[in-house]
């Protein structure tokens, strides 16, 4: 099922034709390994998945002995034996449509079938048998076929992954993508270094309550993905507020740098509404080649006798962006942040992959302990040819929650 919009004046068969070509494997090379990431480990497998567990792999019969937790979509495992699991450290992929909710159903204790109605009217809350933080964005538009939640210290991170096929292949690739996102140390700001943490630790005044990470395959179109960290200022004593701050970054990969269409990159947006007050939001509109630094931190402290102490708990990150136009649109009253990565179309920027980096921070009342939103993503690639250009934009839209 193709859930973007697509404007065209002629058949894509070409950028197919193309995707398949660049798919195939050439004659006497070897395809990479599928599940290289379950290699010695203890894999507990439900019966009904249809995965084939890779040579090597040490398959247990029971999910108390699994070093990592294979599962169908709408499992028969209960759930207080894969609440254990987290506990103790064990990854939980759920593969089959409807992963996603199977993912949100695990975390906040709700049926499945209920997932999409409650993570709407935010009514999701921390389980009381969860002590770790965690947070989700949950898609409205499209079902995922592989979604994990992966244990880290005190939080716990969350995976999507999206495609039209999502065949064994796909399922161990992603997998195997998940274990290696998971043990990722570098900072994704700069070069060559796209998918790590940059959450604050507690040395810093913050507390980072987890990563949400999505990712879908548009075909002959491209990629996209999507990371968002969140975390709490913990080192602050201010009897009216909390501080929850966010960092995103939105990626995209036209066609033509995978080398299956002429596809490129046209812009990527974001809209988020809040329910509490929007403190601080970045970056500021900008015009071509430009660099910013953007700080979510906050000034914090409060005396025994009223006056303000002057105690800052930093958080900030600095980007650089070549022929890209950044276009910030605020309204303080509804509470609702607007970025628009414009990218100068038939540049490098349109042709390689662009990260994009938005961040907020929200001021709610003191004592809160989970964060709700709505909010919009659109990326939008572009062909241009001698007759006319055609368009495609993924839109992607739902509902985050992130409990501390």
């Amino acid at each position: 099922m193709n859930n973007g919009d697509s404007n065209t004046r002629r058949r894509v068969l070409k950028g197919v034709a193309a995707g398949a070509a660049a798919l195939a494997v050439p004659a006497g090379a070897k395809r990479p390994d599928r599940g290289r990431s379950l290699v010695g480990r203890r894999v507990f497998l439900e019966s009904g998945v249809g995965l084939d567990l890779p040579a090597g792999a040490n398959r247990v019969e029971s999910p108390a002995a699994a070093d990592a937790l294979l599962l169908s979509s709408d499992t028969s495992i209960p759930r207080g034996r894969l609440v254990g699991a987290l506990k103790r450290g064990a990854p939980i992929s759920f593969v089959g449509a409807g992963a996603d909710d199977a993912l949100v159903s695990l975390l906040y204790d709700v049926r499945p079938s209920k997932v999409a109605d409650a993570s709407k009217s935010s009514a999701l809350e921390k389980p009381a048998d969860l002590s770790a933080s965690f947070g989700v964005e949950y898609d409205r538009n499209a079902s995922a076929s592989v979604a994990v939640a992966w244990p880290r210290g005190d939080a716990v991170d969350t995976y999507q992954y999206r495609t039209d096929s999502p065949s064994q292949r796909y399922v161990l690739s992603r997998i195997d993508r998940t274990f290696e996102l998971g043990g990722s140390t570098s900072d994704p700001t700069t070069s060559g270094a796209t998918t790590a943490y940059t959450c604050p630790d507690a040395e810093s005044g913050w507390d980072c309550l987890g990563r949400s990470h999505e990712e879908k395959d548009l075909n002959e179109h491209g990629q996209i993905e999507k990371f968002v960290w969140c975390a709490k200022a913990a080192d602050e004593t201010d009897p009216n507020r909390d501080y929850f701050s966010w960092k995103t970054k939105l990626s995209m990969t036209p066609g033509k740098a995978l080398g299956r269409s002429d596809w490129m990159n046209d812009y990527v947006l974001r809209t988020v509404d809040f329910e509490d007050e929007l403190a601080k939001h970045g970056p500021p509109s900008t015009s071509g080649s430009s660099s910013s630094s953007f700080s979510v931190g906050v000034n914090v402290g409060v005396s025994a006798t009223g006056p303000e102490v002057g105690t800052n708990l930093g958080w900030g990150w600095s980007t650089t962006h070549s022929h890209t136009n950044i276009e910030e649109t605020i309204d303080l009253v509804a509470e609702k942040a607007t970025h628009k990565f414009d990218l100068k179309f038939g540049e490098n920027v349109s042709e390689t992959t662009f990260n994009a980096y938005p961040g907020y921070r929200i001021d709610p009342a003191d004592g809160t302990t989970t964060a709700n939103y709505s909010y919009t993503t659109d990326w939008l690639f572009r062909d241009d040819h001698w007759y006319g250009d055609d368009t495609y934009k993924y839109h992607m839209y739902g509902d985050g929650t992130w409990t501390a």
